[in-house]
């Protein structure tokens, strides 16, 4: 019988971005929630200084960045095995950190989003992702609406931001979102361009449910086509000018030969750190060259053109 419970760890010690990577890829964490300041808590923390105007200086901001490090993080589980021994690497890594391991009903997790997850803005507003219970329209040239509820990509990753980033410099018609999850990056360019066909393929069923879910959202109603786990050799036979692949570096490596063979002129690389460019680009270089890079907190997303 299916659990009814979902799991979660409150996490209160040091933190790197690396933690991220290797929660979703070795300890099947569904997501992972960076707690946020909200404008009262900033106020109480800078005093006057939050009156200052303008910009603010960088010790002001140094200190908004160690008050926010020290409110912690909740890491979501479906499993309870998967959390117990995330908890345990998590204790080994920082003994001195609080960790505490709770349970939810899986009716609460959609509630517990809300709780937390806001309006995401990017490029000055010029891209803006709303949850659906969200009912603003804001003047903006991209804006994409999601259902946060199973944390499949919300926005709010670096990863899928610099991704999203990318949409607006790029000229295209046929673009295939590989590992989609939530479909946030194939929802923005067919929504940027309504002619642009997208073809959508993750491993996850329920995140194709969850992607499924969005394109409606967001009121898409044609030109996409969604690929169920079993059907990526289908993937081959298509031809695309876009295609995305925001996922942990280890598996861009795993999925190199396919998307090398797919031969599209552009391919959008994230989901890596810093120091995995190199590897990871090893394993592309004899076909493709880097067009840019873009990098936020140690995340990086590559812009690469076909040889």
């Amino acid at each position: 019988m299916e659990s009814s419970l979902f799991y979660y760890l409150n996490f209160n010690g040091q933190w790197t971005p690396q933690l991220d990577a290797e929660l979703i890829e070795n300890y099947k964490a569904l997501g992972i929630e960076e707690m946020s300041l909200e404008e009262a808590e900033v106020d109480e923390i800078l005093g006057e200084e939050s009156f200052c105007g303008g910009d603010l200086p960088i010790e002001l901001i140094e200190k908004l960045e160690m008050a926010q490090s020290q409110m912690g993080k909740k890491i979501f589980f479906n499993d309870f095995v998967d959390a117990k021994k995330a908890m345990i690497f998590l204790n080994q890594l920082d003994p001195e950190a609080q960790i505490k391991l709770e349970s939810r009903e899986q009716e609460d997790w959609q509630e517990n989003w809300r709780l937390y997850y806001k309006k995401v803005e990017l490029l000055d507003g010029k891209i803006v992702i709303l949850p659906e219970w969200d009912k603003e329209q804001p003047e903006t040239d991209l804006l994409i609406r999601i259902n946060p509820g199973q944390g499949f990509g919300t926005g709010t990753h670096e990863t899928t931001q610099l991704c999203l980033e990318w949409l607006l410099d790029r000229d295209f018609k046929k673009v295939l979102d590989f590992g989609c999850g939530s479909g946030i990056l194939g929802i923005g360019a067919q929504k940027l361009d309504s002619s642009v066909t997208c073809d959508y393929y993750d491993i996850d069923a329920n995140a194709l449910e969850n992607c499924l879910d969005n394109i409606g959202l967001n009121g898409i109603t044609d030109n996409f086509k969604i690929y169920q786990p079993d059907e990526k050799i289908k993937l081959n036979f298509n031809s695309y000018d876009l295609v995305f692949a925001n996922i942990l570096a280890p598996v861009l490596i795993e999925e190199s030969k396919l998307l090398k063979s797919l031969k599209a002129p552009t391919l959008i690389l994230s989901g890596l750190l810093e120091d995995q460019v190199t590897t990871v680009m090893s394993a592309y270089t004899d076909e493709y060259e880097v067009e840019g890079i873009k990098t936020r907190n140690q995340w990086v997303s590559l812009l690469l053109k076909r040889l």
